[in-house]
């Protein structure tokens, strides 16, 4: 139809494409298409970007709101546990790239926007809500101020500086998640993102 693929999305069981309105009308009357979604725009959850970190820190102190204190009595601290977080990037803080045990445990990296190898968080958004799920720094109370200070996390860059992104860079993004889960043994995906709504959830390849 004289489109040009641009990302493969087998966890939609579809792809991302450039398209012009005539080649996706054309496209849309193939029996075998089940539907074309634009490309919608995604952005930050929060209505304001997070501070940037103060003195290399993150600034989240949220266990003992969560309850987190007193599974930790128990010895659950994210040991073994990989968290993927798909966002604005994170920053190479020692409380976000360390664990409690003093471990590295920033195992990837993958920049959906800009294709960065190192990570970068030019927001400070993802890197505040790394920091509510893992920070290894010890609080002035005495305890941690991650949820889980000892999870390895993923970092998957998929909003850009000013906090958005689209539906393929999220998507684009999960897919990297899908396929190297077994890798780094990811079992838990942050997304803390919305989007207008634009259709019933089950006809948004989003959701």
């Amino acid at each position: 139809y004289g489109g040009s693929v641009t990302s493969a999305l087998p966890i939609i069981n579809g792809v991302a494409a450039n398209l012009t309105e005539s080649e996706s009308i054309l496209l849309s009357k193939n029996p075998e298409i089940l539907a074309l979604t634009k490309d919608h725009e995604v952005k930050l959850s929060a209505s304001e970007s997070a501070s940037s970190p103060v003195d290399g820190k993150t600034s989240t102190d949220y266990p003992e709101v969560a309850g987190a204190d007193v599974v930790w009595e128990n010895g659950i601290t994210g040991n073994g546990i990989t968290v993927a977080v798909l966002d604005t990037g994170i920053a190479k803080l020692p409380s976000l790239t360390k664990s409690a045990n003093n471990k590295s445990r920033l195992l990837a990296w993958f920049d959906a926007i800009e294709g960065n190898k190192q990570p970068v968080d030019p927001n400070g958004h993802g890197s505040h809500v790394a920091g509510i799920i893992a920070n290894s720094d010890i609080g002035g109370d005495k305890s941690w101020n991650g949820i889980a200070p000892n999870a390895n996390l993923v970092a998957v860059r998929v909003l850009n500086a000013d906090g958005y992104g689209t539906y393929q860079s999220v998507i684009t993004g999960l897919q990297w998640v899908i396929d190297h889960k077994k890798d780094y043994n990811i079992r838990i995906v942050n997304l803390s993102l919305v989007s207008q709504v634009e259709s019933p959830y089950f006809a948004d390849p989003l959701n």
